[in-house]
């Protein structure tokens, strides 16, 4: 974040000419060593363990730079980096509230980072995972709500203006990008074609997770938190298991 933030025009321009993606690499060797040494805890650890440590997130955001520059170059992805860690629920004026049966709530989030397409109002939702994003078929059935109710966000308190072009899990461990793209947008040929989704059915996804929403908030009302895991194998990394009766039912 602090690489885009502080060399966001060299970045920009870094999409189209390696010249400047050249430069971008060079201020980030200086930031991530800064980043170490400014930082007490990787003082604990052994030198050598570090300089493993940053070689790696090194290498990762190296990846992710020329796989940026990539896609943009190749008219697949024409969001560019604008809001970075931006939060919202901070207050009355910037709160997402959801009506439900037991009166509105107020949600509060900060997002990794808002890609924007002025040309074609356009704006993109970005989530970086150092872990398995979760797929498409999570965000359809609303298993997954982060990414839509962040983008649901952004469309109702930062661009009202704007639609969205999708919303991305950036897969750190995996190098890879994930998440949905909506159809004729500026970011439409991001993601596969069994990734893309049309404008109906973004608004089948937002209806479908704002209803999620609510059955949750009814559920802590009702006092019912029976275990529903999303995948079964979950319980096996649960410090409960042996409590809460899941897998004897």
């Amino acid at each position: 974040q602090r690489l885009l933030q502080e060399n966001e025009t060299d970045y920009l321009e870094g999409l189209e000419y390696e010249s400047f993606r050249q430069k971008i690499k060079q201020k980030l060797a200086f930031i991530s060593q800064d980043e170490l040494t400014k930082n007490e805890d990787f003082k604990k650890y052994d030198a050598k363990l570090i300089e493993f440590y940053s070689y790696r997130v090194y290498k990762t955001i190296i990846h992710l730079i020329d796989e940026e520059g990539t896609l943009f170059r190749e008219n697949k992805k024409r969001t560019t980096p604008k809001h970075f860690e931006w939060a919202f629920g901070r207050n009355k004026t910037d709160t997402l509230s959801i009506s439900t049966k037991n009166g509105p709530i107020f949600l509060r989030g900060r997002i990794d980072r808002i890609d924007v397409n002025n040309t074609h109002k356009n704006f993109a939702v970005i989530d970086y995972k150092t872990g398995n994003p979760p797929s498409l078929s999570d965000l359809k059935k609303a298993k997954e709500i982060q990414i839509p109710l962040y983008v649901l966000a952004v469309q109702k308190l930062l661009y009202p203006d704007f639609s969205p072009a999708g919303g991305y899990f950036y897969a750190l461990k995996e190098n890879v990008i994930k998440g949905f793209s909506v159809k004729q947008t500026s970011d439409q040929n991001l993601m596969h074609s069994r990734s893309q989704i049309s404008e109906r059915e973004w608004q089948e996804l937002i209806d479908l997770t704002v209803n999620q929403v609510r059955k949750i908030v009814e559920n802590i009302y009702a006092a019912n938190y029976e275990p529903n895991p999303i995948e079964e194998s979950q319980c096996r990394f649960c410090d409960y298991r042996r409590i809460c009766g899941h897998e004897s039912n």
